[in-house]
């Protein structure tokens, strides 16, 4: 009634409803990124730099977020200089090896936390359950060599530079065919093909390794 803004929020409460509905899970945590930089941001100043601004509409419901959660009863988790990912990864860490666990997203920088049976992940918007194998079919390598991948190909969502001229396909054939980034920037002088200009370029080593740092899940979050 007073005209603000509440799209969001509704959104954001039936996504809630409807996992309760649906999966009814014994435990759910709602994770948040912290407002202000994070790590990764010292490690490469422009991490996310090429993400347009929030729209104000949208900035306006922000502070209401932490309110809903707390008011359902359901912990909120955000610590501040780590992105919810790595709050993720560490929860998925230290509770893998005693219950199943589902992260409900639809970021793929997570499907590195995949592991069968006991992690799965759950993208609600395409109503996608995904395991080991849904993660192998869909980007041609295993949840373990993900991050490998994201090295190589970079996120744009992300600003992750990866390999310039290295794209999904060609990082894929490159991994399968190398048992890990190591052996194939130490292979680069025997390389072959499209992928062997990119990979023997100046400071594509230096770009990957960067790459490989910024895409990797942090295990070790103090929550």
């Amino acid at each position: 009634r007073r005209g603000e803004a509440t799209g969001a929020l509704f959104g954001f409460c039936s996504m809630i409803f409807a996992l309760l509905t649906d999966e009814e899970p014994t435990h759910l945590a709602i994770v948040w990124d912290p407002p202000g930089d994070v790590f990764r941001n010292a490690l490469f100043p422009d991490y996310k730099g090429t993400r347009p601004d929030m729209p104000d509409e949208l900035r306006a419901q922000m502070p209401m977020f932490p309110e809903i959660v707390r008011a359902l009863g359901l912990p909120f988790l955000c610590v501040p200089g780590f992105e919810a990912d790595d709050v993720i990864g560490t929860v998925v860490e230290r509770l893998a090896a005693s219950c199943d666990l589902t992260i409900v997203t639809s970021d793929k920088d997570l499907m590195q936390l995949v592991r069968d049976p006991g992690v799965q992940v759950l993208d609600t918007m395409k109503n996608l359950r995904v395991g080991e194998a849904e993660v192998l079919e869909r980007w041609g390598v295993p949840p373990s060599r993900i991050v490998e991948m994201l090295a190589l190909m970079g996120d744009s969502s992300d600003n992750i530079p990866g390999v310039r001229g290295i794209g999904e396909k060609g990082a894929a054939q490159l991994l399968a065919e190398h048992p890990s980034l190591e052996a194939l920037f130490a292979a680069k002088d025997t390389l072959t093909g499209r992928a062997s200009k990119p990979i023997q370029a100046e400071g594509a080593w230096e770009s990957a390794d960067l790459s490989r740092t910024l895409a990797t899940i942090r295990l070790d979050v103090p929550v």
